[in-house]
């Protein structure tokens, strides 16, 4: 789910950002109180996606929970792969299936 929401806001963040820049073009002569200046190009581009980025940062929360959920696959995916995590009579290695293993282990 969470994957699910950082693509949707880099989607959102980049067509925001395209878009701005395709209103710069069309209303840059029309709208000179605006003073708008200078080449449409990959740096405003860059600007634009850091500023749309900003603007909808809070559609992702960022608290202890998310942080920590993250750091719990990023644990779970270490168990799984450590080789020298195995079952000494049969060689089979460790498969975690559970994110919370973690804890359930503390």
């Amino acid at each position: 789910m969470l994957l699910s929401v950082f693509a949707f806001q880099l989607v959102i963040i980049i067509l925001y950002a395209s878009l701005s820049l395709k209103w710069i073009e069309i209303n840059r002569d029309t709208k000179p109180y605006l003073d708008i200046d200078g080449d449409v190009d990959v740096g405003r581009w860059i600007i634009q996606l850091l500023t749309y980025w900003v603007a909808y940062s809070h559609m992702i929360p960022i608290s202890l929970y998310v942080i920590i959920e993250m750091l719990k696959l990023g644990q779970a995916t270490l168990i799984n792969s450590d080789l020298r995590m195995k079952w000494a009579e049969d060689g089979q290695h460790a498969l975690c299936r559970n994110s919370d293993l973690i804890e359930e282990l503390g």
